[in-house]
């Protein structure tokens, strides 16, 4: 009897999700996706029973989930409920008296069990009930994207491989990296529903791939989610570093002046020398001598991180063809050659116009990582405060990274950020960042202790984290830094790994703590409609609104930003997380990469041993 009653409950939820406009998604392209990446058998509900809504799917409205499912039982069998109220952590819901007291905040997930041993019509009505209030937190005409992520793959003779099943020596025979994250299609693509998004942008390392690209949007636009096609790019400042140029000229001087022939000028000003303008002074010199006899400089492979979302995959596809087809360097994060900050961005912008949308992402970065934002290149000295306003003033970006979860390893709980600070005094705070800056003769760790003794002395407690100085410099940008026109701030979840979905063990991955959003009616699910609703923001066009949510609030009495109680992570969570970081940038380089990259450039410079490591941890560095 009981199992005749959760069957009857199944089949009721899902009539009435349907006579209130939720859709129920193609099951068969469920099961196609699940079934290639081997996820039928631990969903936590039977398979068969699987199913996913969404009132967004026949594109009149924004997207708001619903997943269900039934699962078989010794004694009885279970019927699971499962959606995310989106609403911020410290927003409460005025509930009916008989509604659960612990489902009325916000920034949570839901989960509803029914076994058949209670009222089935008192089940299935709070049930509706709590849907349909909890929708209403996230409004019709509100699109939630996420402008940052990442795939796992490399691709093979037309095959996806994940970048942690290569093995060491295989390297060589891969023909192009893809990305460095360690997720598959499936669990990417259900975690941004779960999570009510809208437009899901992916962006891996140097590179577009149309096969990871399609395999996404075969299974976003089943859903309901539009995939965005997108690439990271690395841009470092100049293509090499102005000491190794002088280097180089000062050796060739050397040999001009034995034979009495002019001698070369570096140029003056900001203008570097491009990877093409090096390698023909090079070939010039060696027909002209015969040989090189000096260590020729190797091309600076590091810099900040940029990401271009374009309004459809062919133009992706022709970027990464035209940019990035010539990659000397395995590792996806390291740059392809004739790839540099203000050159680069530039041919973007006079190329390819409204048709690409470019953020700066992570201004301010994890100290691990330093050299992959522009604030930290501004501390260490290769990028000017000035050159750093003229990439937003001159319209070669759009958009500005503000909040980052990735960028911390322990969550980025803001322990460290007075949001009161950043409300009241942002110009304040932009003084903290140029004094900041102006102390870039310091190494980065020791100019980290000196703001953040500046700001307890001057506050009385301390600023310094990486998201507190992104948040502030992303607002001073957008309100002052830029006049006559918008910056886009957009929070950026930069999602590496999004943990395998199960009804009955949820994560909370960087989708749940950062979202970006665009209000507007009658927005069209596409790449197109989305950079066309963000350059309509961008412009102040009336009706057209974005912005950002960081799901965090402020706690009074300590005087910081904290999380609500229920968003630290699990052991599990916690585990998983350091896995994310020890995989893709720990054992994925070090055991896989590094020893192709060390070979490769070995035989290419024909250097000694010694001499290659000593330039690859200057790479590193760089």
């Amino acid at each position: 009897m009981g199992d005749a009653r959760v069957c009857h409950a199944f089949a009721d939820i899902k009539r009435k999700l349907s006579e209130n406009g939720f859709n129920e998604a193609d099951k068969s392209k469920i099961y196609t996706m699940a079934l290639k990446y081997k996820r039928t058998l631990d969903l936590g509900v039977d398979f068969e029973t699987f199913s996913i809504f969404n009132r967004g799917l026949d594109n009149k409205k924004s997207n708001f989930f619903v997943f269900l499912g039934m699962k078989k039982g010794f004694f009885n069998d279970k019927l699971k409920v499962l959606y995310y109220n989106p609403a911020p952590p410290n927003v409460r819901f005025n509930f009916r008296e008989d509604y659960q007291a612990e489902q009325k905040r916000g920034d949570t997930i839901i989960s509803r069990e029914y076994d058949g041993k209670n009222g089935l019509d008192e089940f299935v009505s709070r049930t509706l009930y709590g849907i349909l209030k909890i929708s209403s937190s996230k409004p019709e005409n509100r699109y939630y994207y996420w402008p940052h992520n990442h795939a796992g793959y490399l691709e093979h003779n037309g095959k996806i491989h994940r970048l942690i099943d290569i093995k060491p020596g295989e390297i060589p025979s891969i023909l192009g990296p893809v990305d460095d994250g360690k997720s598959n299609p499936f669990d990417m693509m259900i975690s941004a529903a779960l999570f009510n998004g809208d437009f899901f942008a992916i962006t891996s390392h140097n590179s577009f791939s149309y096969s990871v690209f399609n395999e996404l949007n075969f299974f976003g636009k089943s859903l309901g989610i539009s995939v965005v096609p997108g690439i990271e790019f690395t841009m470092p400042i100049s293509s090499y570093n102005p000491e190794d140029v002088a280097i180089l000229f000062s050796n060739m001087n050397e040999k001009l002046n034995e034979h009495g022939l002019s001698q070369l000028e570096i140029r003056k000003g900001s203008v570097t020398y491009s990877t093409s303008e090096i390698d023909s002074l090079l070939h010039w010199y060696k027909r002209t001598f015969g040989s090189i006899d000096f260590d020729v400089p190797l091309r600076a492979i590091n810099g900040p991180h940029i990401i271009a979302m374009f309004n459809d995959p062919k133009l992706a596809e022709r970027v990464n063809s035209l940019m990035l087809s010539s990659k000397d360097v395995q590792f996806p994060p390291f740059s392809a050659p004739g790839i540099e900050l203000f050159r680069t961005l530039t041919s973007l912008r006079q190329n390819y116009r409204d048709r690409v949308f470019i953020m700066v992402a992570h201004p301010f970065c994890d100290l691990k990582l330093p050299s992959v934002g522009i604030g930290n290149r501004m501390a260490t000295g290769d990028l000017s405060w000035p050159d750093s306003l003229s990439l937003f003033r001159n319209n070669l970006a759009d958009g500005i990274a503000a909040y980052n979860p990735s960028v911390k390893p322990e969550w980025n709980n803001f322990n460290e950020l007075d949001f009161s600070l950043l409300d009241s005094y942002p110009r304040k705070y932009h003084q903290l960042l140029r004094s900041w800056i102006e102390h870039r003769n310091l190494k980065l760790t020791e100019s980290s202790q000196w703001i953040n003794g500046l700001s307890q002395q001057k506050w009385g407690f301390q600023t310094l984290n990486s998201d507190a100085l992104n948040m502030a410099y992303a607002k001073w940008i957008s309100h002052w830094g830029v006049p006559f026109q918008s910056i886009v701030r957009m929070g950026e979840p930069d999602t590496h790994f999004f943990g395998k979905f199960d009804f009955d063990d949820v994560h909370a991955n960087h989708l749940m703590r950062v979202v970006s959003y665009v209000d507007g009616e009658n927005i069209e699910k596409t790449p197109k409609g989305l950079l066309e609703a963000l350059f309509m923001a961008k412009r102040h066009q009336e009706g057209i609104n974005a912005n950002y949510y960081a799901y965090a609030e402020m706690d009074q009495r300590k005087r910081h930003l904290v999380f609500e109680e229920s968003r630290e992570p699990t052991q599990e969570e916690s585990r998983e997380e350091q896995l994310k970081y020890i995989t893709n940038y720990g054992m994925g380089f070090f055991n896989v990469i590094l020893p192709d990259f060390v070979k490769r450039a070995f035989l290419r410079t024909g250097l000694p041993f010694s001499k290659t490591l000593y330039l690859l941890n200057k790479f590193i560095k760089e």
